[in-house]
């Protein structure tokens, strides 16, 4: 990887695309780059680590404590790909679907890591680690072409790394300002900025290595290579590279619009450069969009991932402190290598309107706006921190102000760990039925449980979830109640059966969730078997004679 990158960041110096004369990259700077990036990581597994040193003989730790609901939804994807798929089918749903060429990213690292449920939260993790870190190196090459002064390097990769916002002042603020009711950027959003991103997804971090990649690349004129780039990021997340080719070539028709600037040879050039660029991912982009016009699961898949953009205060307050230093430091880069500025000047002026245009995933488009503002608010307060004492507290200032998103992030992490908080930690009588489950000959059947332990059903067994998760169980509110009646008191038999029946159901899961939901006793019920019964958790077989 070390190669790989010293070879891009080669061309951060050639004559053609050198930010400022001189610039290089010593071995000394590259040790500098991987040891900050290993230290990052290493800041954001002290939580996790925390966490497993606090199982116990009575639960165990599902591997997550931001996102869990999601990080399942992972381990089961990667099951998939452990059991021998390539192609992706509904989890926490009564009905698998068509196999799909979706998320191949946990398929392929399902095959790496193999069946049993450990090993896959390892391996997560250890992609995560791998990822974060071939993002944060590569992202240093990015940053040194802002600047040639070392200090400033560093000072960029800092921000990116560890940067964050003022949304935190606003927090409990919702009660008296509804357009402040949602949470911090650096909160929830890892997309927004890098911390959490880092400590949280490793599919994010391998698209954001590849698009730190494809943007050096198409930094030095070698757009052939910045198309293929895309195209890997686009079998991550599809949206990125649609975003991202989006921008560079209107920043390339910003560059270009000049007087005289825009003859024909000069708009051939461009065309040519632009289907480089996006034909290599387009293929896939495609399929994405027709698979959602074709399977009215998928559709209802996309049409429940609903991931809106917050008022704009919120993108005011988490990237406004450095707005100004940002527009410092793009005034002295346009000076040095103007087309980057332009890049720079229009991801920054469309990224944060892009994300309001009418989608359901809005709010991922933010995704790559920190690669540019961080850089450059670097250099500007580089720039404004010389002289006075009182200049040289502005960085420390900033510092202090905007560290407290990402420590909460951090801090929540660290105490839902040292808490061991129930819904990141599965009690040990749980696990044991699961795998009591995965020894069960059938693969794909349906188990019908609440919504936490449906949650964990595909990523301990073989089994599907009739529900489990927001997104990806169908008609979820509904489900959900559905789910609730059947094991609440109110439900006639009838209805009971009928459930079972539409939903395709193998097994009903009991324990201590599903008691919380109502008085139903299944061991009364001739329709059921019991089949498991340990600490508290049974598992009732339907019988195979069962009609509504």
């Amino acid at each position: 990887m070390t190669a790989r990158l010293s070879t891009l960041a080669g061309a951060l110096t050639s004559a053609r695309a050198r930010p400022t004369a001189g610039v290089t990259m010593s071995p000394a700077e590259w040790r500098w780059a991987i040891g900050a990036a290993l230290l990052v990581l290493g800041l954001t597994c002290i939580p996790y680590g925390v966490a497993w040193l606090r199982q116990d003989g009575a639960q165990q730790f599902t591997g997550f404590l931001l996102s869990a609901d999601d990080g399942h939804t992972y381990l089961a994807k990667m099951a998939q790909g452990a059991r021998g798929d390539w192609l992706f089918t509904q989890a926490y749903a009564a009905e698998p679907g068509p196999p799909l060429f979706l998320f191949p990213f946990y398929l392929v690292l399902g095959k790496l890591t193999g069946p049993d449920v450990v090993a896959r939260i390892v391996g997560y993790h250890a992609a995560r680690v791998v990822f974060g870190l071939a993002y944060l190196v590569a992202a240093y090459v990015w940053i040194a072409g802002f600047s040639a002064r070392l200090k400033t390097r560093r000072l960029g990769f800092w921000l990116l790394a560890l940067g964050g916002g003022l949304g935190w002042l606003a927090l409990g603020a919702g009660g008296a300002a509804p357009r402040l009711e949602d949470l911090p950027l650096d909160l929830y959003l890892p997309e927004a900025f890098s911390f959490l991103l880092l400590m949280t997804l490793p599919h994010l971090a391998a698209a954001r290595f590849a698009l730190v990649l494809g943007l050096i690349a198409y930094r030095q004129g070698r757009v052939g290579m910045a198309g293929l780039l895309l195209m890997v990021v686009a079998f991550i997340v599809p949206l990125y590279p649609v975003v991202a080719g989006l921008l560079l070539v209107l920043g390339d028709l910003a560059g270009a619009a000049t007087p005289g600037g825009l003859d024909r040879v000069r708009i051939l050039t461009l065309v040519r450069r632009w289907l480089l660029l996006l034909l290599p991912a387009a293929p896939y982009v495609s399929y994405i969009l027709l698979q959602t016009k074709l399977d009215p699961a998928l559709a209802e898949f996309m049409d429940q991932n609903i991931l809106l953009s917050p008022n704009l205060i919120h993108y005011a307050l988490a990237y406004g402190p450095w707005a100004w230093f940002g527009w410092i430091g793009w005034r002295a880069l346009r000076r040095d290598t103007p087309q980057l500025a332009t890049w720079a000047a229009v991801w920054l002026a469309l990224g944060i309107a892009l994300t309001y245009i009418p989608i359901s995933t809005q709010r991922r488009i933010i995704d790559g706006y920190w690669l540019w503002l961080a850089p450059l608010a670097a250099r500007g307060l580089a720039l404004v921190s010389r002289g006075s004492r009182w200049k040289r507290l502005v960085l420390p200032t900033l510092w202090l102000t905007t560290l407290p998103g990402i420590g909460l992030a951090w801090g929540g992490a660290l105490g839902a760990a040292m808490a061991q908080t129930p819904a990141l930690f599965i009690p040990r009588g749980q696990v044991v039925a699961f795998e009591w489950l995965a020894q069960q000959t059938q693969v794909g059947g349906v188990v019908l449980a609440s919504f936490q332990t449906g949650n964990w059903v595909p990523a301990h067994t073989p089994f599907r979830a009739y529900l489990g998760h927001t997104v990806e169980t169908p008609q979820i509110r509904t489900t959900e109640a559905a789910v609730a009646r059947f094991f609440g008191t109110e439900a006639s038999a009838q209805e009971r059966a009928t459930l079972l029946v539409i939903g395709h159901i193998d097994y009903v899961l009991w324990g201590p969730e599903e008691r919380a939901l109502g008085d139903f006793e299944p061991g009364t019920w001739q329709v059921l078997e019991r089949v498991y019964a340990s600490d508290g958790y049974e598992v009732y077989r339907v019988r195979a004679d069962v009609h509504p």
